[in-house]
């Protein structure tokens, strides 16, 4: 599952809404993988977040506010927040599903040593459970286009965004429990203890995914055919609704 983040409220996410939206729509035309967008302070379904999703924070970095990211690209209508500001949003909007991330990527136009240093804030700002991999970028970096590719542009040339991407090689420090807030303490011993039971939860999904499969193969051979005749008045009536929407976007 891919995961897009914006540590915004929707009414403050600017332009940010609108690219997340395109990324949507091109990932979808080129990909089976899930994808999801959260706002800062909304209320999502924790247990619809897959293990190993890959999560993107989304803002706007302007080089000449090195340690601010913003939510729009137009620097007369953004608003600006810390890297400590956007850490503090991340856990508390993350915090519970934190586990089930595969890697974390601050995805922020900006030169790499900038770009660099907002990781690594973001970083020792952070609270996770465990500790997924950062990447940050360089460059002007793009959203999806038609066929899915995203492309970072550097010096008035466009390469694979993988060429500009780069790791966080230090690992966090440990943190002193003493300087976590209370609130964000008892929810992580809350978190650790129901780590089993939803593990427990994801692996019965599965069981269970497997045992209507099974059972599907098993069908006989006029429930299969009842069936097949489903699926497709179901994707042909999905076909349809899809196209009016395209037409009326």
């Amino acid at each position: 599952m891919i995961i897009l983040y914006i540590p915004f409220e929707f009414s403050e996410a600017g332009d940010l809404t609108k690219l997340a939206n395109i990324w949507i729509t091109n990932h979808k035309s080129n990909s089976i993988e899930e994808i999801k967008l959260i706002y800062h302070n909304e209320d999502y379904d924790q247990e619809a977040i897959n293990y190993g999703s890959t999560i993107f924070v989304l803002a706007h970095g302007y080089n000449n506010k090195p340690g601010q990211v913003a939510n729009n690209s137009d620097g007369d209508l953004a608003i600006f927040i810390d890297m400590k500001t956007v850490a503090e949003r991340f856990t508390q909007d993350t915090l519970p599903v934190a586990h089930c991330f595969y890697s974390v990527h601050t995805y922020f136009c900006g030169e790499q040593s900038i770009n660099s240093q907002r990781a690594v804030s973001f970083q020792s700002q952070c609270l996770r459970t465990e500790n997924s991999p950062i990447y940050y970028y360089d460059g002007s970096i793009y959203t999806p286009d038609a066929k899915g590719v995203r492309f970072a542009e550097v010096n008035n040339q466009f390469f694979p965004i993988e060429l500009h991407q780069h790791e966080l090689s230090s690992k966090p420090a440990d943190l002193d429990p003493e300087k976590i807030p209370l609130k964000l303490r008892g929810i992580m011993e809350m978190i650790e203890k129901a780590l089993p039971k939803r593990r427990e939860k994801f692996f019965d999904r599965c069981k269970e995914d497997r045992h209507r499969l099974f059972a599907k193969n098993r069908l006989p051979k006029d429930e299969e055919i009842a069936a097949k005749k489903q699926t497709q008045n179901s994707c042909y009536e999905g076909e349809t609704i899809g196209s009016f929407e395209n037409a009326l976007i």
